[in-house]
């Protein structure tokens, strides 16, 4: 596993800044695989006899918090702020620093398209592999048309409830659990609204093994009775934690607006409390059967592995497996967005989204819009963004704020997301909207633009490992972009134009536009 984690450049330089810092050898990394090999049961045992002993332990106790008027309002007082604003001991010192950017070569090869080697198998299943020469590690991803969207109404969950138990099922016997920690074998399997996804990384020298535990642990699940009651407890008790997350809420209130009752992404893939209760052993067994098939499935392999093993081994796992399903047509949804509302939630803050209906990965301008994402600050994104700066650090306004603009084929919402005090509701919809109005108003700067071209060029190139690439393979298969689009991406990051950008914000961050707020009761001032 720790072999898997250095694979790319980001984690192999995270190591060699630690190795010098605590070391002072830049080597240490290397060699601690080494000195793990060496350490004995012995060795734990009087590693923890000599630190994790009484006189050595600390205890810390979280408080309740004050109630009244609530931290953030009294914090801010305290500090002789402005009700509202970021309370002091959270205000940043310019975590994000400023530098000059310069843009990457636009017309630099990510990947050598030469070695992407793409079939159609027999059975109907799209077999993409791609020859990564001298990787440690070889990443294995399998997508198949068994999502969400196929689960009846009424049985709401029921793709979800059958991916999780196929999980469980690859860890039920304590010989595959160990080898798969031996090996340092990561295996994953999880389900969308559209598909089901398997995701297996290995070291090369395990690959055929690995490959075969994968096939047959989602051709052939163990499952049991006992483990179904077991995961629908588990699913209702997290079903229970999401009614008390505000994003949570705020995406139902949208997606139940936005789609109509017949379409399929209007309802959650984990279900409803009452669908789950609907769920039976034998609706996991059969839902297994019928839509777990080969045809129009993905599976892409990468690694330093001969074509000719790869050929071998689809013939003898895919031979005898035939079926599938295509995926259901969709209703159209609605054009217009318009509308606002408020959940009144018992909370120390106001959530509050601003939702545009915007369009997916294989659309022309998705580009643009996930540009337009980073610019304000993207979330999981290291770049900080305007929202940051100027809702955050400027105004002291907001205690998280982020855009949210997910990666799929069908048009999807494109929201801002940010958390005030319920005092600073009204200033914190006016300050989105006044950064929104900006992008389709005035020119973005070229050295700030050149520096969001910059961060997600080096997100790609950085980010060039085995499972990476597989997840870039499979998505230009799954939403038809081609596979020259990886290698075209420089040039279309490149050729958006602040003038393009403007007419995007123009286009789709328009006047439709849903606001929903969650928190205590609004002031009706």
């Amino acid at each position: 596993m720790l072999i898997l984690k250095k694979e790319d450049v980001v984690s192999q330089t995270l190591a060699i800044s630690k190795s010098i810092i605590k070391t002072n050898d830049s080597t240490y990394w290397i060699r601690y695989l080494e000195q793990l090999e060496n350490i004995t049961s012995n060795d734990i045992m009087r590693v923890a006899n000599t630190y994790l002993v009484k006189e050595k332990r600390t205890i810390a106790k979280l408080l309740p918090t004050m109630k009244s008027s609530g931290i953030a309002t009294s914090m801010a007082n305290d500090s002789n702020d402005e009700i509202g604003s970021t309370p002091y001991f959270q205000k940043p010192n310019s975590f994000y620093p400023v530098y000059k950017s310069h843009l990457i070569d636009r017309h630099l090869t990510l990947l050598d398209s030469s070695k992407i080697v793409s079939k159609l198998l027999p059975n109907g299943m799209k077999l993409v592999f791609y020859r990564l020469d001298k990787s440690p590690s070889v990443s294995i991803r399998m997508s198949m048309n068994a999502g969400a969207n196929h689960d009846p109404f009424g049985k709401e969950g029921l793709s979800y409830l059958t991916t999780k138990l196929l999980h469980t099922s690859c860890l039920s016997d304590y010989s595959s659990v160990k080898w798969l920690d031996q090996n340092g074998i990561l295996l994953n399997i999880d389900s969308n609204f559209d598909t089901v996804i398997g995701k297996l990384n290995c070291l090369k020298d395990d690959f055929l093994d690995s490959f075969k535990f994968f096939i047959k642990a989602l051709r052939y699940p163990s499952f049991n009775h006992e483990d179904f009651l077991e995961m629908k407890r588990s699913i209702l008790t997290q079903m229970e934690k999401q009614s008390n997350n505000p994003e949570a809420l705020m995406l139902d209130k949208l997606y139940n607006f936005l789609y109509p009752n017949n379409h399929i992404y209007r309802r959650q893939p984990e279900g409803s409390v009452s669908s789950l209760m609907n769920l039976e052993y034998s609706d996991i067994v059969n839902f297994h059967r019928d839509f777990f098939k080969p045809e129009g499935a993905i599976i892409v392999i990468v690694g330093d592995i001969n074509e000719g093993i790869i050929d071998n081994l689809t013939t003898s796992y895919f031979n005898d497996w035939f079926g599938g399903n295509e995926q259901p047509s969709l209703p159209r949804v609605k054009t217009e967005l318009r509308f606002t509302d408020h959940v009144e939630f018992n909370s120390e803050l106001t959530d509050i989204s601003f939702n545009w209906l915007t369009v997916g990965k294989n659309h022309p301008d998705y580009l643009g819009l996930d540009i337009l994402a980073v610019l304000l600050g993207k979330k999981d994104s290291l770049y900080g963004g305007r929202l940051y700066k100027n809702l955050r650090e400027k105004q002291g306004l907001s205690y998280s704020q982020h855009v949210n603009y997910p990666t799929a084929g069908f048009q999807v919402p494109w929201t801002i997301n940010i958390s005030v005090n319920p005092s600073s509701v009204k200033k914190g919809i006016k300050s989105v909207q006044e950064e929104v109005s900006k992008l389709k108003e005035d020119l973005i700067p070229s050295e700030e633009l050149d520096t969001v071209k910059s961060y997600l060029m080096g997100r790609r190139l950085i980010m060039l490992n085995s499972e990476s690439i597989a997840t870039t393979l499979e998505e230009c298969v799954r939403y038809g972009l081609g596979f020259n689009y990886i290698n075209k991406y420089p040039d279309l990051l490149y050729t958006i134009s602040p003038q393009i950008l403007r007419n995007i914000a123009c286009r789709y961050l328009n006047d439709q536009y849903s606001i929903i707020t969650i928190g205590p009761k609004l002031n009706s001032e």
